[in-house]
């Protein structure tokens, strides 16, 4: 039911994705990998990333989000997600430090996979060196050993995009 990629795709991604899932043997991305941090920049980049690099086919971007299978908990099944996508809150939920968007999401898939999520995002020592207060109905969104995580940054208009494959190796 999927349809051939429109002008809402960027090649960039799909080449980028293509060339890091032989580098690293993916096959099936929703099956191998664990997480994804995408550039959601603006919503729209956000769903076309899960088209453009296989987490859904094309033309089905907000279905797979409508069907929970991008959260850390699917909301319809309590169950994970199948790839839990922007657990650091995106670039829209962190302000989009534009320059450094693709070293901070590689730096969080990387505390995903070290299991030291909540270490970074849970201290209230933390929350409190930035004058803020840790909400009281704070939750963990650390992946259930994780072994396998994507970034993908892009630059421009998405002509130039980097798929970094991050892999736990202990």
């Amino acid at each position: 039911d999927g349809r051939w990629p429109g002008f809402e795709s960027f090649g960039a991604t799909r080449f980028a994705a293509y060339m890091a899932y032989h580098m690293a043997g993916i096959k099936n991305p929703i099956e191998d990998l664990d997480l994804v941090e995408t550039h959601d920049a603006f919503t729209i980049s956000d769903l076309q990333t899960y088209g453009d690099v296989g987490l859904t086919l094309y033309g089905k971007e907000q279905d797979y989000v409508t069907s929970g299978d991008c959260y850390l908990e699917n909301p319809k099944t309590g169950k994970p997600g199948k790839c839990p996508s922007n657990l650091s809150g995106g670039l829209l939920g962190t302000m989009h430090a534009v320059g450094a968007t693709g070293i901070f999401q590689a730096g969080e898939v990387f505390w995903q996979l070290q299991g030291k999520y909540d270490k970074f995002h849970g201290d209230p020592k933390l929350w409190e060196r930035y004058g803020k207060k840790k909400p009281s109905d704070w939750k963990s969104l650390q992946v259930k050993n994780p072994k396998r995580g994507m970034a993908i940054s892009h630059a421009g208009v998405g002509s130039h995009v980097v798929c970094t494959v991050l892999d736990r190796a202990w």
